[in-house]
């Protein structure tokens, strides 16, 4: 346990600096890809079914992704167990990566379909991963700020969310919405390769 903190109460600027600072970053933009992403796709539906297609299917790509979510979630120990926690994270970034980019190119809405699956597994392990990091790596007293921290960030992609699926919505251009988390996500990987 750190040192520093067992002898005062901690701060919220704890969190923000010395050997907290990577990891807070990492964990907070590992919820916002995961919470963006979800609140985007309901946001840009109407637009990619004028697109490609697919009426009858219009639930699913939302519901996959929960589904595949789900799935990582539960897949996050024996992930981290094999690949070791840096490795596990990277491996659940470059799934959502992998992910968004197969659905900006979906062609119809089955391959959409298979790529959001794809991209709820990788999301799913982020989330997994980012609070089984909260508990492995932040001393007692820091971890309710640090929850405090991830619950205003899932706010902030509650309102913001919907804001950016709709910028693309009214553009007409859905795929730029899955474009436009890839930097995100290259900036998520990169950050825990540090």
């Amino acid at each position: 346990m750190n040192q520093a903190l067992t002898n005062k109460n901690p701060t919220w600027s704890d969190l923000f600096s010395g050997k907290y600072l990577l990891p807070s970053l990492i964990i907070n933009l590992g919820i916002l890809l995961f919470a963006v992403d979800t609140f985007i796709i309901t946001t840009i539906m109407p637009t990619v079914i004028k697109d490609i297609g697919g009426t009858s299917l219009y639930a699913w790509p939302v519901m996959i992704f929960t589904v595949g979510a789900i799935v990582g979630a539960a897949s996050a120990g024996p992930t981290t167990a094999k690949f070791g926690q840096r490795d596990g994270f990277i491996f659940a970034g470059l799934l959502f990566l992998i992910g968004n980019l197969g659905a900006a190119y979906a062609s119809n809405i089955e391959i959409l379909i298979a790529w959001r699956l794809l991209q709820g597994l990788g999301g799913g392990l982020i989330i997994s991963q980012s609070f089984g990091l909260v508990g492995a790596f932040y001393p007692s007293d820091l971890r309710p700020r640090m929850f405090s921290v991830i619950s205003t960030t899932w706010g902030l992609a509650t309102i913001f969310g919907p804001a950016f699926g709709g910028i693309f919505a009214e553009l007409g251009s859905w795929r730029l919405a899955f474009w436009a988390i890839v930097p995100l996500t290259l900036i998520f990987c990169v950050l825990v390769w540090r």
